[in-house]
């Protein structure tokens, strides 16, 4: 019950976020599309991943995952809308940091309850990489679609040589988090998969 209030709420509030991007006029034309393209490609992706696990493996995504995606969106879009990423250095930094953590937290829960299911054959350490490999490849992508938008819509969403560096960086250290946290968890609760922990 609780996850389906949860969700509803959310969605709404990022329809609200994209009627507001849309609409209003706080930037430039190509940057406020780059952002309501950002939020709807987010809800998108986490609608597609959720309905994937679901039909396949009997998987649903834990209402957690869609407040820390949402809140990532929203600061984002609050950056933009107060112009604190040019008033406040680290919110840039910010921003990705909890990105990358997002992102991570969604795939972390998936690829873990597939291991529980043993749909994973992999031992706990590769199924850490392998989750921390597929969030970073997704900001990665999200780094070039922020270079393309540059050079195909004058967005000017990359900020200096080594912006797109920096943000990379700050999504990994959000994933780190994500993994270190993860790790704890497992030794406290001392889970085991018996048939690949044991080799």
């Amino acid at each position: 019950m609780i996850q389906r209030v949860i969700t509803t709420v959310i969605m709404a509030a990022q329809v609200i976020l994209l009627a507001i991007e849309l609409v209003t006029k706080y930037d430039t034309n190509g940057r406020q599309l780059a952002l309501a393209l950002t939020n709807v490609v987010t809800v998108g992706l986490y609608l597609a991943v959720g309905r994937i696990a679901h039909r396949r493996y009997g998987i649903t995504l834990h209402w957690v995952v869609l407040v820390i995606i949402a809140a990532s969106v929203w600061l984002d879009a609050l950056g933009n809308f107060q112009h604190w990423y040019a008033q406040y250095w680290w919110w840039d930094r910010l921003t990705h940091a909890i990105g990358g953590l997002a992102v991570t937290v969604g795939f972390y829960m998936v690829t873990v309850a597939l291991w529980y299911a043993r749909r994973l054959a992999m031992s706990w350490r590769v199924l850490n990489l392998y989750t921390f490999c597929l969030a970073q490849t997704l900001g990665a992508l999200y780094e070039v679609s922020e270079w393309i938008g540059d050079e195909l819509f004058d967005t000017h969403r990359v900020q200096g040589l080594f912006d797109a560096q920096r943000d990379i960086f700050f999504n990994m250290l959000g994933g780190i988090l994500v993994l270190l946290v993860g790790s704890w968890w497992r030794m406290r609760r001392r889970v085991v998969n018996p048939s690949q922990d044991a080799r």
